[in-house]
């Protein structure tokens, strides 16, 4: 792995260690709260929802899976867009298509024929435990096309302007 490669695997380790930390500390800052509420025979919406979890453990278990999973492609889909910013002198536009998958969809127009950046990342990205469970795919629209890509963009509103 070259320097550069290394230095980017860091940076995006950094960011996800980072986010995690962030979310399992307003969690700490929850479950604390609603300790001390329940000393004083109080609940709010963390303790009710532990105690929803003790009666109903596997629709809770579902419904936290659901929760994280967004977390983690929101976290993802933020991932992808710092880097393509951090590389927007080969980036002109970025698309995301908004779906109810686990997928992140991105269409890009590229100023030239700058792949390798897109490649760059998903080579990095594929190599993850994350992507076959939360796949980002980046379709190239090429210069040749772009006005049909205007076209659709008119007309479908799930794709949506990121970058």
């Amino acid at each position: 792995m070259s320097a550069i490669a290394s230095k980017h695997k860091t940076q995006i380790t950094k960011e996800i260690v980072n986010s995690l930390r962030d979310v399992f500390d307003d969690m700490s800052r929850s479950a604390k709260l609603s300790s001390e509420l329940l000393d004083a025979n109080i609940s709010d919406s963390f303790s009710n929802m532990v105690s929803a979890t003790i009666d109903d453990p596997i629709g809770k278990s579902f419904e936290a899976y659901s929760t994280m999973k967004d977390v983690l492609l929101d976290m993802f889909n933020n991932l992808v867009i710092k880097y393509l910013s951090q590389n927007s002198d080969s980036i002109r536009e970025v698309y995301k298509l908004n779906s109810n998958n686990n997928v992140l969809h991105y269409s890009i127009l590229l100023d030239g024929d700058n792949k390798k950046v897109l490649l760059h990342f998903l080579n990095e990205y594929n190599k993850t435990a994350y992507s076959k469970q939360f796949p980002i795919y980046f379709q190239d629209i090429p210069l040749e096309i772009e006005g049909e890509f205007r076209k659709e963009l008119k007309s479908n509103k799930n794709l949506v302007k990121v970058l």
